[in-house]
């Protein structure tokens, strides 16, 4: 079974305790993925995964073996791209960081509204600071 966990940490300390039950904990907050895996946590359901997959595995790969100074140092590399995912929501936000690295065009289907231009020139920006990211 698994526990999707978003924004409050409260419910942390509720999906540990569910721990000992046999159950997965797993955060569905990219910004609090560093967290849950420091409380025990088994993974992430992530939205910049999809355009820093291998730096998200890595943060999570790092906590799971115990390597906590590797994977804070990792979350610390993906927090600028924390707030920049969610943005103007999922899938815009995502689609321009896709957009700024290549993969893809940021236009999504209707009712959907594409993310502004702005949006995809600041991931660039972050990226080109993070160079050894991709």
């Amino acid at each position: 079974m698994v526990i999707s966990l978003f924004v409050y940490f409260d419910r942390c300390a509720i999906g540990f305790s569910l721990f000992f039950l046999n159950f997965l904990l797993i955060s569905g907050e990219d910004s609090l993925a560093f967290h849950t895996m420091c409380l025990g946590g088994d993974g992430l359901i992530s939205v910049i995964a999809n355009c820093l997959p291998g730096e998200v595995s890595k943060m999570i790969r790092e906590a799971k073996k115990g390597n906590l100074e590797s994977a804070r140092m990792s979350n610390q590399s993906l927090t600028p791209f924390y707030e920049l995912g969610s943005k103007e929501g999922n899938p815009a936000s995502v689609k321009a960081g896709l957009e700024s690295i290549g993969i893809c065009e940021r236009t999504v289907r209707l009712p959907l509204a594409k993310a502004d231009e702005r949006l995809r020139t600041a991931f660039r920006q972050v990226l080109n600071k993070k160079k050894g990211i991709l």
